[in-house]
């Protein structure tokens, strides 16, 4: 199942977020569109990790966004990649058995500096 969720509009370029109160997610000050994320999966997650894997329309980066809550909490921060690839792939690590997970992933296309957001997914370690 595709998850989408655009997020491509402009924001200040003084640091405010959209996201503001969950402390992850930047401003959007994008000049640009974002990549079209697909194919966004959490695999089948061990008792205390799980790879978030998507395709992007274009080559990217890729952020994923995770935590016991839709706010992301309890993550100590989000994990990225520096890689421009289509094929996105990021392990979490760490986790607790038998527990449910939310997560979002976000891709940004360097040559618009736009990103995309995915809509929320969880998932539940073995």
């Amino acid at each position: 199942m595709s998850l989408f969720d655009s997020r491509t509009d402009r924001q200040e370029k003084r640091g405010r977020s959209r996201d503001s109160g969950k402390g992850n997610a930047p401003a959007n000050t994008a000049t640009g569109a974002g990549p079209v994320l697909s194919a966004i999966s959490s695999g089948v997650p061990t008792s205390t990790t799980a790879t978030i894997t998507w395709t992007t329309s274009v080559l990217a980066n890729g952020t994923v966004f995770w935590g016991l809550t839709n706010g992301y909490a309890g993550a100590t921060s989000p994990l990225q990649t520096f890689t421009l690839t289509t094929s996105q792939s990021i392990q979490i690590t760490g986790l607790v058995t038998a527990t449910t997970y939310h997560y979002k992933v976000r891709s940004r296309d360097p040559n618009t500096d736009g990103y995309t957001d995915s809509a929320e997914g969880t998932f539940v370690t073995a």
